[in-house]
């Protein structure tokens, strides 16, 4: 619903190092949530809290815990990279 209604996707609370949406997904690992970040154009390169960005919070993931989901998750924010967006 916040998406639907112009919620900024990226937005986190710079001043403190808050993670933005996307990084909060990626470390809980709800992929579902991560699909629909990225195609509502979130950013994996928003840095947040420790300055990790999604994409490092998802590869610390696959070494620490190379399950499936974890996998497919790092995969989807490979997909999203600059190189690869419309």
């Amino acid at each position: 619903m916040l998406i639907l209604r112009g919620a900024d996707v990226n937005g986190h609370d710079v001043e403190h190092a808050g993670d933005s949406p996307l990084s909060e997904a990626v470390q809980s690992g709800f992929e579902e949530m991560v699909d629909l970040l990225i195609s509502a154009g979130a950013d994996p390169s928003v840095a947040g809290w420790m300055w990790l960005t999604p994409f490092d919070r998802a590869q610390s993931r696959v070494e620490t815990d190379p399950t499936e989901v974890n996998r497919r998750i790092l995969a989807c924010l490979l997909g999203a990279g600059p190189n690869n967006r419309e």
